[in-house]
C-alpha cells in the first residue's frame, strides 16, 4: 500500500509525531483487536479522521478484499 506506515502498537507513543492528523488513517492488523487498541488511542489523542479496518487481514481475506499486488 502506498504511503502506508508500519507502526507497532508498544511503540504507538513514539510515533504520533509522524502520523498526518490532515488525513484519514486505516488501521489494521491480522486480526482487528490491536488495530482496534491502536485507533483507540489516536482518537485519545485528538485524531479526528480514523478507521478500524474491523477483523484485519483475516476478515478481508474471508470475503475476498484482499489481494497481493505484485510486479510493482
Amino acid at each position: 500500500m502506498q504511503d502506508a506506515q508500519n507502526v507497532p502498537l508498544d511503540y504507538i507513543n513514539d510515533h504520533l509525531s509522524a502520523i498526518n492528523r490532515d488525513t484519514t488513517q486505516y488501521i489494521h492488523c491480522a486480526a482487528g483487536y490491536r488495530s482496534m487498541a491502536f485507533a483507540s488511542i489516536l482518537k485519545a489523542r485528538g485524531f479526528e479522521n480514523v478507521v478500524n479496518v474491523t477483523g484485519g487481514f483475516k476478515a478481508l481475506k474471508a470475503i475476498d478484499r484482499f489481494t497481493m499486488e505484485t510486479g510493482r
